[in-house]
């Protein structure tokens, strides 16, 4: 794992766990919680595997799929 991915599971991680605590606290409802969390779930997916976006990378004329960050 490159460090740039490394970094992009910890960040990842940190904004699941932040969106959890929103939610805990009562300052998300539960649809805006589930929203935020298939939202950094996808984030994580695509910071473990970036070829999965290569094909919208090349679509819309992307050199790298880092640029779309």
């Amino acid at each position: 794992m490159l460090a740039i991915q490394a970094a992009g599971v910890a960040f990842g991680l940190l904004m699941l766990s932040a969106t959890y605590l929103y939610f805990r606290r009562r300052y998300l409802t539960a649809v805006e919680s589930g929203a935020w969390v298939i939202l950094w779930a996808g984030f994580l997916v695509v910071a473990v595997r970036p070829k999965i976006v290569e094909g919208l990378v090349q679509s819309v004329g992307i050199v790298r799929p880092l640029d779309l960050f």
